[in-house]
């Protein structure tokens, strides 16, 4: 690309750079347990983000947050240190 710039009289700039890729291994897993036993499809009930970060949160303590966390007051009565997903 920088000799099609130079033949047009600009003077370009390379600056190198090491691009982290991320690549889905397998089908992501997500089940809840309390209070009642679930599991979600991937692809129906969830999706990853791209470039989302690998992570296992067996056991986690979770706490649904109401009205998409839009609002000061979405969060009264959350308990400090719990996950909150959104609904």
């Amino acid at each position: 690309m920088s000799w099609i710039l130079s033949d047009s009289n600009y003077n370009p700039e390379v600056q190198l750079f090491t691009l982290q890729k991320h690549t889905q291994v397998q089908t992501p897993d997500l089940q809840m347990t309390q209070p009642k036993a679930m599991a979600f499809i991937y692809g129906t009930d969830f999706v990853l983000f791209s470039n989302s970060p690998d992570a296992n949160v067996n056991q986690v303590a979770v706490q649904l947050i109401a009205n998409f966390g839009c609002n000061q007051s979405d969060y009264s009565g959350f308990t400090p240190g719990y996950y909150k997903p959104l609904p």
